[in-house]
């Protein structure tokens, strides 16, 4: 005798287990070597039970004496060998499906364990093979499960996890591959109803019982010294407890097992269970965090056992591999959420969520940019007088209000230091407009003064005021904070100077400065003019300062070109002509700050030519 016969010659002494769904829910188990009919009650021998299952051992009633859809004598199954059985229809007008493939009245054919049949309706019945109580056996899958990703939870939607198509490799019967792919089916929308990890371990407790047909389950959790039932469901057992021995390979391991008991003994701690599945729930890093465990259980009268197929395993197996990948897809979402909020503390909307895909673009790189400045006049002197809790109301709205400018101009808020707000554009997304950004919020913020004041004066005792100062060049962006803390922002001689602009317009006498290279890289629509060359505090090289006004006057034209004129005959020393320009521009515009500064410097070099310089030296920050 061959070796593949003597398989089969032992295998035929194992009974074939036959499993009876109605309505997708298990309602019968029984087993038989030979052969077995099934069929509905008849009247003059069966009593017209409900539920109307009557096993005899050859012959099972699955339906009652009125279900037309099921013949009388229905369906024979006839042992052939080990693996295989003969299907017989016997019913003369009712046909019945063998995996998806109809076999009608009176037909027969041949199948291999494992295999579906399906009667009427409603009824299922899933046939395979029984394995002896006194085999014990401790069977793994072929790998450790892997760390899962937040992108799993989308792979597993396409059926790609390796041990399915592993086990879609092999040859297996029609039956088995529509089984899986049922149970996936199912398994994926059990998920897409779960929200929340509490949603994830209670829906594939109840995919174990619903997909794969076990009789009890339970989503567990490793609390570093046990595993925990966080969920259970299914059948309600007095005592129940997984068993330690399984979830110990499992955890060690890192795979999924199923196992059948040495002993039948319904004395034992696992009464009546014929069969376990455990398979690990893992983390991101690969760590078991939990197991889903399940059983399937019959009472000892009940000839032979039950064992956990392998595809049966593989579906707990994936349902455990979904469990981890959603949590890992929550975790991620979480991580990206914080993420978010964090960068939505810095940038626009739009920007948080391209940096959320693309954080590379937070590298530390030199690129040109511009940075606006902003600080709220008299803070100090206010808020002695509001105290405490009056002014973080006020500071909290007004740094809110400018801040919305310079978010709705695609800014990116660097920091608030005290009563100062620092803004920049141009990074961490490069933009060739970033100085026309820069300007547009700053004029926004200058527009948003009146309504400020309209809350604030009275409660104030004054009106409130700000100054402005924007400029652009190159600078080093990226996180300037530490790896403790992040922050992003920018360093360098151009944000120096843009806090020196600022500082400017207190001197000035101008709510809004901007450097001369950001002059240069606005258009017409904007309302500018030199006021001056300067050089400040720190920084070696002079530079033009240019006044920005939110709005032009009837004669802004003319006050522009005079008052330039003006300021070109005092850096050539014609003072005469100087003073001639900047009186009649007084007569006009006597409160004019930049005009009054210049009018004090023409009259100092007038008396002390010695102390003439076209570049004011500006000794305060």
């Amino acid at each position: 005798m061959s070796v593949r016969e003597t398989i089969a010659d032992i295998e035929s002494l194992q009974p074939v287990a036959v499993k009876i769904y109605v309505g997708g829910q298990l309602e019968h188990q029984t087993v038989f070597r030979d052969s077995l009919e099934f069929g509905r009650q008849q009247a003059e021998t069966d009593p017209p039970e409900d539920p109307p299952y009557k096993d005899t051992g050859t012959r099972v009633v699955i339906a009652k004496h009125d279900q037309a859809t099921i013949s009388r004598q229905h369906l024979r199954l006839k042992r052939l060998s080990g693996q295989a059985l003969l299907i017989r229809n016997l019913s003369k007008v009712n046909t019945i499906t063998v995996g998806n493939k109809p076999l009608p009245p009176g037909d027969n054919q041949a199948e291999t364990l494992p295999f579906e049949v399906k009667l009427g309706q409603n009824i299922m019945l899933r046939v395979e093979q029984q394995i002896a109580p006194d085999k014990h056996r401790l069977i793994s899958s072929s790998a450790p499960m892997a760390a899962p990703t937040a992108e799993d939870a989308d792979a597993n939607r396409d059926s790609q996890d390796p041990s399915v198509v592993e086990f879609l490799k092999a040859n297996r019967s029609h039956s088995e591959v529509v089984y899986l792919l049922e149970g996936l089916h199912a398994t994926l929308r059990v998920f897409q109803q779960a929200s929340n990890s509490a949603d994830f371990l209670t829906s594939a407790a109840r995919a174990v019982i619903d997909v794969v047909g076990l009789d009890t389950a339970a989503a567990l959790q490793w609390n570093g010294e046990d595993f925990v039932v966080k969920y259970q469901a299914g059948t309600q057992v007095p005592d129940w407890a997984p068993s330690r021995e399984i979830l110990k390979h499992v955890r060690e391991k890192k795979r999924t097992f199923r196992d059948i008991p040495r002993e039948a003994d319904p004395t034992q701690s696992l009464d009546q269970i014929l069969a376990l599945v455990a398979a690990p729930i893992l983390n991101a890093e690969g760590e078991v965090i939990g197991a889903l465990y399940g059983d399937r259980r019959l009472d000892f009268s009940e000839p032979g056992t039950l064992e956990i197929s392998e595809v049966e395993a593989l579906l707990v197996e994936l349902v455990a591999s979904s469990v981890s990948s959603s949590l890992a897809r929550l975790e991620h979402e979480r991580a990206a959420l914080e993420a978010r909020v964090q960068f939505e503390q810095f940038f626009t909307p739009e920007l948080a969520s391209q940096l959320e895909s693309q954080p590379d673009l937070l590298a530390g790189k030199d690129v040109e940019i511009s940075v606006l400045f902003c600080d709220i006049r008299r803070f100090s002197r206010i808020t002695e007088e509001l105290g405490p809790t009056q002014t973080t109301d006020w500071i909290n709205n007004v740094l809110g209000v400018l801040s919305d400018s310079v978010i709705e101009h695609h800014g990116v808020l660097v920091d608030y230091v005290g009563d100062e707000l620092f803004a920049m554009w141009g990074a961490p997304v490069e933009r060739p407009d970033h100085a026309t950004l820069a300007c547009q919020a700053a004029i926004d913020m200058m527009r948003k003064i009146p309504l400020l004041n309209e809350r604030w004066e009275k409660i104030l005792g004054e009106p409130m005021a700000i100054g402005i100062g924007v400029s652009t060049g190159m600078a080093r962006v990226g996180n300037v904070g530490s790896a403790r803390k992040f922050k992003y922002g920018a360093v360098g001689n151009t944000v120096n100077l843009g806090s020196r602009v600022q500082s400017a317009t207190k001197q000035m006498k101008s709510a809004l400065l901007v450097s001369g290279e950001t002059a240069r890289q606005l258009d017409p629509r904007f309302s500018t003019r030199r006021l001056c060359r300067i050089q400040v505090v720190n920084i070696r090289n002079p530079f033009d300062l240019h006044e920005l006004v939110s709005s032009e006057s009837p004669d802004w034209q003319d006050f522009k070109q005079n008052y330039e004129t003006a300021l070109e005959a005092f850096e050539q020393a014609d003072f005469h002509a100087a003073v001639r320009l900047l009186g009649n521009l007084l007569a006009d515009h006597p409160d004019d700050g930049p005009t009054l500064r210049l009018m004090k410097r023409l009259t100092e070099a007038m008396i002390d030519p010695s102390k003439f310089s076209k570049i004011w030296v500006l000794d305060e920050k």
